[in-house]
């Protein structure tokens, strides 16, 4: 009668531990690199829908969305003195007519708002007449209204003179 093998050995069994330990160590810092980089896509396609908010904004009302109203993700036409639309919800309303985005936030206060995020580039200052605003994206809803939750966010400056936006990252 023929005895078949019972099992591995330890030192088969140690090997393809190594293995996977080599391959382990191989593609998490590149997966890590490619979800920066999701990330930043991201973020770059919420700068380019503010874009085009601001330039539609100016072209609906005939003037830039002011601070308050921008941080609120509304469209004021100050001759009728009313709201004309939303263009993404902010923590400060519900309300969005899903204009351009509802994935997309805008707060001026990092500190508390934006929970279990990477914050992607750097936090520079804005440059005079520009107010600083954190750009959101991937909103994951949590049980405080005034909490917003991402995976990702990043600083824009915005001037309400002008209608111009800068991004930092």
């Amino acid at each position: 009668m023929m005895k078949g093998k019972q099992g591995f050995t330890l030192v088969e069994l140690a090997i393809v531990i190594v293995v996977i330990g080599i391959l382990a160590a191989i593609a998490i810092p590149r997966f890590l690199t490619m979800q920066e980089a999701a990330g930043k896509a991201a973020l770059d396609a919420n700068f380019d829908a503010l874009r085009t908010v601001i330039t539609t904004a100016k072209a609906r009302t005939g003037v830039y969305p002011d601070d308050d109203h921008f941080a609120k993700g509304e469209i004021y036409d100050p001759t009728t003195r009313r709201v004309v639309g939303y263009f993404f919800q902010s923590p400060t309303t519900s309300i969005s007519d899903r204009y351009y985005s509802d994935w997309m936030i805008l707060t001026s206060s990092e500190d508390g708002k934006i929970k279990n995020a990477t914050l992607v580039g750097s936090n520079r200052n804005c440059p005079t007449d520009y107010t600083k605003y954190f750009i959101v994206n991937t909103v994951k809803p949590g049980s405080n209204r005034n909490s917003v939750y991402a995976d990702v966010y990043g600083a824009v400056c915005y001037n309400p003179n002008n209608g111009d936006l800068k991004k930092q990252w």
